[in-house]
């Protein structure tokens, strides 16, 4: 087993067989399992407080590698003004129209978690055909923890004040992106390991079952932490890592200034919700909290795949 998966590793860049294996086998565990329900709240909330949150506070540094600034450098005002106001647009949207900006959310978050997912694919990364594949797959997993956790859906959604919105309506998007992923992929893995298609589907599966057996926050904290977040982190430490020195040491300190600034962040956010008697679920502000932070980083990470695109020998 384990010269199988080296095999793959070797024939498909940045594909991590052994940690997706793993993931997929402590995730059914968990679901499958007698475990009390604090237990499995404590674990969810430590996966996107943790790595979940972790992941994204390194955008500084890939906006250094892509530009090819050395990381020792200070941090450009460039990369503030363009994270700050993008932060501040997107906060000013969900307030004066939540509608679109949690359509927008739902779009770029499938966008940037199949790109996550599928960016090993050879195909260069403006390809149309492959940004739509990486659409298909966010938007499928994303229905899958959504639509198969109904009740507690629709209760966080139509918190929000002009969404009004019954997820039951939507199950048969499931098959149709289910239908439309299959071909994607099929076309463009046809030049990669064919394991790499037993894979895809053998996590569809499993991100499946614990969609229908968990609970939407578990669903949600193990995929957004270990399939999405885990997984980030893995490629943008060995991407970096061939022209600098980075490795896990470098990737937990330089993360943790802004993994504390956004712990607070949110804080005052979930504070001042309360404070003020908001109507809004906790849940679901700070599901809003982490999609005003998701555009800024999803525009980091394309900056930062397209680079190594260019620059790409696997």
């Amino acid at each position: 087993m384990g010269a199988f998966l080296k095999t793959i590793d070797q024939k498909i860049g940045y594909f991590y067989p052994t940690t997706r294996v793993i993931i997929s086998i402590a995730s059914l565990v968990l679901v499958l399992l007698p475990i009390p329900t604090i237990f499995l709240n404590i674990v969810a909330i430590g996966l996107i407080l943790s790595i979940g949150l972790m992941h994204g506070a390194t955008d500084h540094i890939l906006y250094l590698n892509a530009n090819q600034i050395p990381l020792n450098k200070s941090i450009p005002k460039a990369f503030f003004i363009k994270y700050l106001l993008t932060i501040v647009l997107m906060a000013l949207a969900w307030w004066l129209i939540p509608m679109v900006s949690f359509i927008l959310f739902l779009l770029v978050s499938s966008y940037h978690f199949g790109q996550t997912q599928l960016q090993y694919l050879p195909q260069a990364e403006n390809t149309p055909i492959k940004k739509l594949t990486y659409l298909t797959w966010g938007a499928l997993v994303l229905s899958l923890i959504v639509i198969l956790n109904p009740s507690k859906s629709n209760e966080l959604i139509n918190s929000v004040q002009q969404l009004s919105i019954d997820v039951n309506e939507y199950k048969s998007i499931i098959y149709v992106l289910a239908g439309v992923f299959i071909i994607l992929f099929a076309f463009l893995a046809a030049k990669v390991h064919q394991a790499s298609l037993v894979f895809e589907f053998a996590e569809l599966v499993v991100i499946s079952i614990i969609a229908v057996k968990g609970s939407l926050l578990l669903g949600f904290a193990l995929f957004f932490g270990l399939w999405h977040s885990l997984r980030a982190s893995q490629v943008q430490i060995d991407k970096i890592s061939r022209t600098n020195t980075f490795n896990w040491k470098s990737f937990l300190k330089g993360s943790l200034p802004f993994t504390s600034i956004s712990m607070v962040g949110i804080a005052l956010l979930l504070w001042a919700s309360f404070y003020f008697d908001q109507s809004i679920k906790a849940e679901m502000l700070f599901l809003i909290a982490i999609s005003i932070l998701t555009m800024p980083h999803m525009i980091i990470y394309e900056e930062f795949y397209n680079h190594h695109d260019q620059n790409r020998s696997d």
